[in-house]
């Protein structure tokens, strides 16, 4: 995940029974941090270095699937190729202004819907499979 993905599950503080991850690694890509905060520190590790390097390194480790969250971080692997499917959530809100939802993309990505849940808290999600991936 990515630095501003952290931070805001940080600010959670939650306790380990309400730790959504369960035992997963949790590698927070960051330019700016060399440590995690406090309450964080036995379950992430931060990563600064070269994306492509840290997917070898993953490769050669035997890792085959990673969940990957936060718009910079889900562009720095879609302009990769390494992602297969994506998940995205629309909340039911119409926000005035923002930002993009993955930042600029080296390549149009397209995408086909695999699947479509309509939640009781009025959200859809909808998970695509995406045509160019490796």
């Amino acid at each position: 995940m990515g630095r501003n993905c952290m931070e805001q599950i940080s600010r959670f503080d939650l306790t380990p029974e309400q730790w959504p991850y369960g035992t997963l690694r949790i590698i927070v890509l960051s330019t700016t941090l060399r440590a995690p905060p406090d309450n964080l520190k036995d379950r992430v590790e931060i990563y600064s270095g070269d994306l492509t390097a840290l997917l070898g390194d993953l490769d050669a480790a035997g890792h085959r699937h990673a969940y990957v969250d936060g718009g910079t971080t889900i562009q720095g692997f879609v302009n990769l190729g390494r992602l297969d499917e994506i998940t995205i959530t629309q909340m039911p809100v119409l926000i005035g202004a923002g930002k993009p939802l993955f930042g600029k993309t080296l390549r149009d990505v397209p995408l086909r819907v695999a699947h479509v849940v309509a939640c009781p808290s009025d959200h859809i999600q909808i998970r695509y499979r995406i045509e160019t991936a490796r």
